[in-house]
């Protein structure tokens, strides 16, 4: 007889899953403030992404991306204006199985007459996409907080007295600008 052999093969395809997240501070702001936008991107899957872009859109009343020429690829708007729906771009490229990226992005809010209104959400959303066709998106917002922030300091006019010398204390107040 003939000898009967029989043979297994599994094939195990593991696929890219990405995980997002986009987080805001301080929140809230005040108007003429930093916003400051960590973004984070996990490949949890099991093989390697490649060609991974970062777009974030620019929500409304941003005027300024302080120490403006950073890590970006791209800028949509190009004409030296943040101006809202402008789309900020980074070229991640490959990003390995298992591991994370995060790229910062600090905007300044208008102030003064284009401050945005007290309470104002200010929303932002980002998304991630990569070669592949594997992507995913993730928001976040702050609230503007325009009310005014009293500051109070105290002085004496010297360090010390003696018992029954008189001290002049100076109080001094104000709304300090952002």
């Amino acid at each position: 007889g003939g000898e009967g052999r029989a043979e297994t093969v599994t094939v195990v395809q593991t696929k890219p899953a990405l995980a997002f997240s986009v987080v805001a501070s301080p929140d809230p702001v005040r108007p003429g403030g930093q916003i400051n936008y960590v973004m984070t991107v996990v490949n949890r899957g099991g093989a390697d992404l490649t060609g991974v872009k970062l777009r974030q859109v620019m929500p409304a009343y941003m005027v300024e991306i302080p120490g403006f020429g950073g890590p970006w690829e791209s800028w949509s708007g190009n004409d030296n204006y943040l101006n809202s729906g402008d789309i900020v771009t980074w070229n991640l490229g490959t990003l390995p199985a298992g591991q994370s990226r995060s790229v910062v992005l600090g905007v300044r809010l208008a102030s003064g007459t284009s401050a945005p209104p007290n309470s104002t959400t200010i929303a932002s959303s980002a998304e991630v996409s990569s070669s592949s066709g594997v992507g995913t998106s993730a928001s976040t917002s702050v609230i503007v907080n325009a009310s005014p922030a009293l500051v109070l300091t105290i002085q004496a006019d010297r360090s010390s007295a003696m018992p029954g010398e008189t001290l002049t204390y100076t109080l001094s107040y104000g709304n300090p600008v952002s």
